[in-house]
């Protein structure tokens, strides 16, 4: 192939392409992994982090965890290393930038990169990351249509050692029809927090018209809608959701309505949803506060 120095190259691969110390050492070119350049100018993302990795790990490597879901753009918990995955007995590269982890997968390509199914990916995930992150994770992927639900705990049924109990629990709370990871959220928010579990991407019909709705507890006519900043700045979509609530809201539906500034005060969160519920008669037990281990408390930012 020919030299390409917009993507990972080692030095030797560089010197064979007649570079010398001097372009190495200047600022035409940066170097994300010790040993490995790329031109100055590209922007490390997901994906050339994670070739710049597999040159140092040899041919034998793959992408694994939260690697292997961030290249392919899913959302998962900011991490400054490449996790690579190598055959057990091979050497543990220690390198910073890099996590080696020995062991077998399944393994299949991301736009000529070498991956871990999305089984394990999840898998490995949920064993090493909180359960709301895992969650986030499972949901994406159910969206994105890589997997389901079903497919999801029937894999971490098999899943043995550590955290294998997280992620079985983890795979029993991926549900479909979740469009963003602060729905996912906002969902286990209300389930741990003792709330029957609200179903996901209800569709109703409300003043003649089709609507779906993020969460709602279609017992009650009680929707919980997560609103984003992304809402507000796209000035139709923003339209539209104010038009949807006034219809259920004439239809007989209470809405409550969350923003991400609220979610860093959980327990009025909590609060607000059980006042709606409890308005309607919904049969409410006492609030479990397991959620704070999952959604503790922050101060609000200024």
């Amino acid at each position: 192939m020919p030299f390409d120095p917009t993507q990972p190259f080692t030095r030797a691969q560089g010197e064979a392409a007649g570079l010398n110390w001097r372009h190495f050492s200047g600022p035409r070119y940066q170097r994300p992994l010790r040993g490995v350049y790329i031109e100055a100018g590209v922007v490390l993302t997901p994906a050339i982090r994670a070739r710049a990795a597999l040159l140092v790990v040899g041919e034998n490597g793959a992408i694994c965890g939260v690697s292997a879901a961030d290249i392919r753009g899913l959302p998962v918990p900011v991490c400054e290393d490449t996790h690579v995955l190598v055959p057990r007995g091979a050497p543990r590269v220690r390198m910073r930038g890099i996590v080696t982890h020995q062991g077998t997968r399944k393994l299949s390509q991301h736009r000529g990169i070498p991956v871990t199914a999305m089984k394990d990916t999840f898998l490995d995930v949920a064993k090493d990351y909180p359960l709301v992150d895992a969650v986030v994770l499972g949901d994406a992927m159910v969206r994105e249509g890589y997997v389901s639900p079903r497919q999801l705990v029937a894999a971490a049924a098999g899943a043995r050692g550590r955290g294998a109990e997280r992620a079985r629990r983890a795979a029993g709370l991926v549900r479909a029809r979740v469009t963003l990871p602060q729905e996912s959220k906002l969902r286990l928010l209300l389930i741990s927090s003792g709330f029957p579990e609200p179903e996901t991407g209800v569709e109703v019909e409300a003043a003649g018209r089709r609507r779906e709705l993020d969460t709602a507890y279609r017992e009650w006519r009680v929707a919980v809608e997560y609103d984003g900043r992304h809402h507000v700045e796209r000035d139709l979509q923003w339209s539209e959701d104010i038009e949807r609530r006034e219809e259920l809201n004439g239809d007989q539906w209470k809405v409550v309505t969350v923003t991400g500034m609220q979610m860093w005060d959980p327990e009025r969160v909590i609060a607000r949803v059980r006042a709606a519920l409890a308005s309607v008669g919904a049969p409410l037990p006492a609030v479990s506060q397991e959620w704070r281990r999952h959604f503790p408390t922050r101060r609000r930012p200024s």
